[in-house]
């Protein structure tokens, strides 16, 4: 049997750790966006409705905080909550076969190749059905991630699926998760009666997903790294993994967080203030994989992590350059407004 305290089976472990959170598939941390996430969607099934949708802008964190959602769920209802997760594609034109083959396979579903379009939605229906069964509370979720490509024959088609759980005495719930445009699609759909029938199912809830914004927004984002427990079965942290000696001395993350933010605000353009910082979970996990493997390289039990260590690692993340173009996209939307307010 190998030594478990093998130095090389530790650096092998680490690499795998790292490699794992560079993938963003380690695990899913929980953030204060994330929590109000976890209570819109945890009121939409409690009210009872059949969909609702999350916005925000890109990179913001929208599919793993979805993830996180959906494995916190069932622990707030204290029950399983079957789902299905779409990552839906762009489509040069609307087809309802390639629509529901398409969901069938994201399903592991053995035929999803086979048959008709009508065959498919039929397939597709019992497939979600048959879990709804399964749930205490006669329940499915639909994830659609990019919601902003649906189309509005996909919009009834989902409606004609929706309807059709219904009828067997359950519900289908739809969490179309999604980039800005959704949002405006959704507010511009509310205006024409031919879209009551799915505005009213799936388009009155939603719910805007924020990223990371104040130094406690950090602060509580780092102590859940500190926190969590991977892989579980190691029993130790998942920091602890990479500097075991100085997490026996009490180093943590969280004590970063005014050198985390100092350096995401550092690299925001100058007129910006703390109350406009955006950090997306994307350039934080970018940052911390090189912050906590620069650490690792001098782990000891007196060891004190350099003052400009979080600075170099957020600047290696190129975030600087995320937020010159919020900036300048703002403002080209300001010139726009400006300039359709002069030809009014």
């Amino acid at each position: 049997m190998a030594n478990p305290l093998d130095p090389t089976l530790t650096a092998a472990l680490r690499r795998r750790l790292a490699l794992q959170l560079m993938t963003g598939r380690a695990f899913q941390i929980k953030t204060p966006a994330t929590v109000e996430y976890l209570k819109a969607t945890h009121n939409w099934l409690s009210m009872g409705v059949q969909g609702g949708y999350v916005h925000a802008r890109s990179r913001t964190g929208k599919t793993f905080g979805t993830r996180w959602v959906l494995v916190s769920l069932p622990v707030l209802l204290d029950c399983a909550i079957p789902y299905l997760e779409i990552p839906l594609r762009d489509q040069v034109y609307d087809s309802e076969r390639a629509f529901f083959q398409f969901m069938l396979q994201c399903a592991c579903h053995p035929l999803y190749a086979k048959g008709s379009s009508g065959d498919k939605r039929d397939r597709l229906s019992r497939w979600l059905l048959a879990r709804a069964r399964r749930s205490r509370i006669g329940t499915v979720v639909l994830v659609i991630d990019e919601a902003q490509l649906l189309s509005d024959h996909h919009f009834q088609w989902l409606l004609d699926i929706s309807n059709e759980i219904e009828a067997g005495g359950y519900r289908l719930f739809c969490l179309l998760v999604g980039q800005e445009p959704l949002h405006a699609r959704a507010q511009n759909m509310t205006r024409y009666a031919e879209f009551e029938p799915i505005v009213a199912r799936f388009l009155i809830c939603h719910h805007e997903l924020s990223a990371m914004r104040t130094e406690q927004d950090l602060s509580m984002c780092l102590e859940q790294f500190d926190r969590t427990l991977y892989p579980v079965e190691s029993g130790k942290t998942f920091v602890e993994n990479f500097v075991p000696e100085a997490w026996a001395q009490d180093f943590r993350l969280a004590s970063c967080a005014p050198a985390f933010f100092s350096a995401f605000r550092s690299q925001a353009p100058v007129e910006k203030d703390a109350q406009e910082l955006d950090i997306p979970m994307a350039f934080l996990a970018m940052a911390l994989l090189q912050f906590i493997n620069a650490v690792a390289g001098f782990d000891s039990p007196t060891a004190l992590v350099p003052q400009d260590t979080a600075r170099r690692a957020v600047e290696n993340t190129n975030y600087h350059l995320f937020m010159n173009a919020r900036a300048a996209q703002a403002d080209s939307v300001g010139e726009s407004s400006s300039a359709a307010r002069r030809r009014r």
